[in-house]
Parts: C-alpha cells; structure tokens; sequence
C-alpha cells in the first residue's frame, strides 16, 4: 500500500508489501507509463521524481531515468493510446516542467528523439518543436549559471558541464534539421 491509500495491485493470501517512500511506482517501464499517462504525471518522468524513475539493465544513462528508454516505449509500445493522447500529454508535461532545473535534460532529449524521428521519417509524437524550442531557450537562458557549474551526470565529461552537454545536443538537432535551443549552436 502506498502513501494516500492507494494499492496499485490486490494483494492476495494476506500478502504485505512494504516499499520505500521513494520506491518507484513499478520496475515496468510500461506500467510506469501507463500510470503516468492515467493520472496526468508524465512531468515526474521528466523531473524524473523517484516513483517513476526507470533504467533497464542495459541503459548507459548517467541520469536516474532514461528518457530515451520511456520515449521510445511510448512511441513504439503503447499501442493503447492514440499518438494524439500521447503528444497531447507530453507537451503539457515539457510546459509544466520548463521551470524545473531537474527536467532540463529530459526536454532536451524529447526535442532531440522528436527531431530525429521526423528526419528518419518514423513515427512522432507532433511534438510543437518550435513553440517548445522557443521557450526552451528561455529556460535554459534562466539556467545558464547553474548549468555551467553542474558537473554531475552528463555535465561530468565537460568543462562547462550540463550547459556544455546541452549544446552539444542542440547542435545535433540544428545537424538534423531542428532549431536550436542553445545560443551559439
């Protein structure tokens, strides 16, 4: 049983569950969607809050949750909502997340991965890449500082830490074919 009373599955046989606080909802990146998409939370999978972080095994993602993992899930696995419904909610989420520093990395890579599957020609979201672009550049305009300083993470490998690594991402989506969202890409 979870805080607020909530059970995400009927316990049988007079079976207990404990789970941490800051267990994530599921080890099921499926489910972990499916239960962001039902109550409207896809912004913790951006802010990458504990509940719905996720990583499989496999992942080389410096961050708690690989984005790249959830975004390809629901682009290719969720055959149970529409694209539309999808789209829909990612881009509430980006916009309710454009002030959190915790989910600045993760909008980046839903530009990048967007980006890329309209150049490769596979199936998108119909993400609005250019109003979302815009207001990007703003909020990472407001980061600037903190950004640069941040050497965690993807920021480890680079002097002007995350604010480098988001350039160098931005300048992959100006290669195929994107706006950029960082000055000088």
């Amino acid at each position: 049983m979870r805080s607020g009373g909530l059970s995400l599955k009927p316990l049988t046989n007079d079976e207990v569950i404990a789970m941490p606080e800051n267990a994530p909802l599921s080890s099921n990146q499926h489910e972990l969607i499916r239960i962001a998409f039902e109550r409207k939370e896809f912004d913790k999978i951006l802010r990458q809050c504990p509940e719905y972080c996720y990583k499989s095994r496999f992942s080389l993602s410096p961050d708690k949750t690989d984005i790249g993992e959830m975004l390809n899930a629901m682009y290719y696995d969720m055959q149970i909502y529409t694209r539309e419904a999808l789209c829909e909610q990612l881009s509430e989420a980006i916009y309710k997340s454009m002030d959190c520093y915790e989910a600045i990395g993760s909008i980046a890579t839903c530009i990048l991965y967007e980006t890329l599957s309209i150049e490769d020609k596979t199936p998108i979201f119909g993400l609005p890449l250019r109003e979302i672009t815009l207001l990007f550049r703003k909020a990472i305009k407001r980061f600037q500082d903190r950004l640069k300083s941040d050497k965690s993470g993807r920021g480890a490998r680079y002097e002007d830490g995350m604010y480098e690594s988001l350039s160098n991402r931005s300048r992959t989506v100006v290669q195929h074919g994107g706006m950029p969202f960082c000055e000088g890409t």
